[in-house]
């Protein structure tokens, strides 16, 4: 049983205040009701605990200013299962697919899905989660205007169109089939309609255990629990969102109490008390502007790739955490080539750099490393510094360019400038798909808004490979990911990686997933006291 004193030096909360040394009584009413000897809850009820209990969590990233839109990608790790929900559900431990707004999903022909809907949910503002609402929904989705990041990167099938056949029941037309589309669609959540779906959401509304309560622009984000959802109450009521963007501040807010969990913790504060370092589905590179000289010369991005010393990395960098990579995808996922590799090979580097110098490509531009603050498992302009190091050092000139995130963002997603100078931005990708077409066109396809160029060999093959399943869409896919490797070399992949949470309340219980870093789902945690 967990102490009153321990529960102080916490500050867990109840409505949304710290618990105060003079409420011994309202203390040890808490601690009796939550670790006293009844049995377990019943669905749809919360434990005594949560029933007023509000949780701090400090992020490193908050929400885009002005939108809290599900359409920006950026805003899953705060709405995903949390206030928006899909059709399906990846289980971040397993991997399955499994029913959430939809009960079950059938095939009916290779170019048509459909989605038997779950009764009685609502949406928090009292509309009914319907097969219309899920049709509009998905509908904006796939009109361009909206600007939604699902669509040419997770939803990259040819849906011809969402209708509702009745109440329950959605139906979904392909232009082409797709296998994985019911796991496609479960990263894709569903809001309520509004006015105009080409507005972007500043209140979202969804079907979640949590409605939205308040957004402080770059400082908090807060929700509760929704009392009429549709499944089992989750535990904590209230939870406040607190973003710094510097690793060692989120850490020491854990260590002095001032938060519940501290997220995205990097290697020199990995050792923490009650820190948990976990694999994640994410993986370190870098993309490098084609279209820019010499970057635009084969040899050059090949160079790149070659200089860098993926292990010594993951040592220096993330503190010997993490594995080096090859592909931006780990080997878990489908379409994963063992043989698809990049050795650390500096004298091969230099040779293809006089080679290509030789031949009259300017190697002595200076290249500009762009990053942001604390990005993945690095303190500051680590990450970058290390990677400007390795070119440096097989001859090539590179400068660390640290940005903030929304500055970062708008230059990861400008168009390639040939009189600017060539820059090699590094990104983290994230794959909770478990399939490698999501990786393979959504970084590199035609379609793609982060592709840094359209090679029309590269797209066919990855149409064959979409429309394929089992053992054939596996080998079509590692034919893609060879492809890229030998011919385009357009990113550079770094490292695979691991991400450190605290929990800094004893009364919390939460082990993280590898889909963690992606949506931290409230609902999983449990209180103990």
């Amino acid at each position: 049983m967990t102490t009153l004193r321990n529960l102080g030096h916490h500050r867990f909360r109840t409505s949304g205040r710290p618990l105060r040394a003079t409420a011994v009584a309202a203390v040890v009413a808490l601690a009796l009701a939550a670790c006293g000897t009844g049995g377990a809850d019943e669905p749809g009820e919360s434990s005594s605990a949560g029933a007023d209990a509000s949780l701090r969590i400090v992020m490193a990233n908050p929400p885009k200013e002005g939108t809290l839109d599900t359409c920006n990608g950026d805003n899953n790790q705060l709405l995903q299962e949390n206030i928006t929900e899909p059709l399906v559900r990846v289980n971040g431990e397993t991997g399955e697919l499994e029913p959430l707004l939809a009960e079950e999903w059938t095939e009916e022909s290779p170019t048509r899905w459909v989605f038997t809907l779950r009764e009685g949910v609502t949406f928090h503002d009292g509309q009914p989660f319907d097969a219309e609402a899920a049709a509009w929904w998905l509908n904006r989705v796939l009109d361009p205007a909206a600007d939604c990041y699902v669509l040419d990167s997770v939803l990259t099938s040819d849906i011809s169109s969402v209708s509702a056949v009745d109440e329950k029941t959605l139906a979904i037309e392909l232009g082409s089939p797709d296998p994985i589309l019911p796991r496609r669609l479960a990263f894709t959540p569903i809001g309520a309609p509004t006015d105009d779906p080409l507005v972007e959401v500043t209140d979202p509304v969804g079907t979640g255990p949590y409605q939205f309560v308040s957004f402080t622009p770059d400082q908090s984000f807060s929700m509760e629990r929704y009392a009429d959802y549709w499944g089992e109450a989750p535990d904590v009521g209230e939870v406040e969102y607190i973003f710094r963007s510097e690793s060692a501040v989120r850490a020491a807010m854990a260590s002095t109490g001032e938060v519940d969990l501290a997220t995205s913790i990097t290697a020199q504060d990995a050792d923490a008390p009650n820190a948990q370092t976990y694999t994640v589905s994410e993986t370190l590179y870098a993309r490098l502007d084609s279209e820019v000289p010499p970057f635009d010369d084969a040899r050059v991005r090949k160079a790149v790739n070659l200089a860098i010393d993926r292990q010594t990395f993951v040592d220096n960098v993330f503190g010997g955490k993490g594995e080096p990579a090859s592909e931006i995808f780990l080997p878990n996922v489908v379409g994963y080539d063992p043989d698809v590799t990049w050795e650390y090979d500096p004298e091969e580097a230099k040779r293809l750099i006089a080679e290509a110098q030789a031949d009259g490509v300017d190697v002595s531009r200076e290249i500009e490393v762009i990053g942001r603050t604390g990005l993945r498992n690095s303190n500051g302009s680590e990450t970058m510094d290390t990677l400007a190091a390795m070119l440096g050092a097989v001859g090539l000139k590179a400068r660390t360019v640290v940005m903030e995130f929304e500055q970062y963002r708008e230059r990861f997603e400008a168009p390639q400038d040939p009189a600017a100078l060539p820059t090699m931005i590094v990104n983290v990708h994230g794959n909770s798909l478990g399939d490698a077409h999501l990786s393979l066109d959504g970084k590199l396809g035609c379609n793609a808004p982060q592709s840094p160029a359209c090679d029309e060999t590269f797209q066919q093959m990855l149409d064959d490979a979409g429309a394929a399943s089992g053992d054939e869409r596996e080998g079509l896919l590692q034919d893609a990911a060879r492809y890229a490797h030998d011919e385009m070399t357009f990113l550079v992949p770094v490292a695979y990686t691991t991400d450190t949470l605290i929990t800094a309340n004893e009364c919390v219980q939460y082990t993280p997933n590898p889909a963690t870093l992606q949506k931290l789902v409230v609902a999983e945690i449990k209180l103990q006291c």
